[in-house]
């Protein structure tokens, strides 16, 4: 799954500057926010891909939050037919990472631009899913 986000992250850099978020951003946040397992959401779709950072509550066993992620994936791909990939993660570094990014993106900073913010502030984040990621 941080394979997902590595490739999320470099996508940015590699699409055009002229692409931005399109609108089922607002969507993808009410259906989050509406389980009852959400706590608090934040979102970044960019071209096919949706990644989703949560904090969650009241969630006891692991079996429903395999339950709750999977829902909640079942349901953001159904909310529009261009997103293809969804990545939720509710590792605390990932969601403030995620947080970030869709702040400079809606402050229409350009994509490298994103991409060294993202790599100044958590270069550890970086390195982490670097190495998970193998490459």
């Amino acid at each position: 799954m941080k394979k997902f986000l590595l490739i999320f992250l470099l996508a940015i850099t590699l699409l055009p500057a002229t692409t931005f978020a399109f609108e089922p951003k607002d969507d993808v946040l009410s259906f989050v926010t509406s389980h009852q397992y959400t706590a608090e959401a934040t979102c970044v779709i960019f071209g096919k891909y949706c990644v989703v950072g949560v904090r969650t509550k009241g969630i006891l066993l692991k079996s429903d939050s395999q339950k709750y992620f999977e829902s909640l994936k079942q349901g953001i791909l159904q909310i529009d037919d261009n997103i293809r990939q969804v990545y939720i993660t509710n590792d605390l570094q990932e969601v403030l990472l995620i947080k970030d990014v869709s702040k400079k993106m809606d402050e229409g900073m350009s994509n490298m631009q994103i991409f060294q913010y993202v790599k100044q502030k958590y270069p550890k984040a970086i390195d982490k899913i670097l190495s998970s990621a193998n490459i």
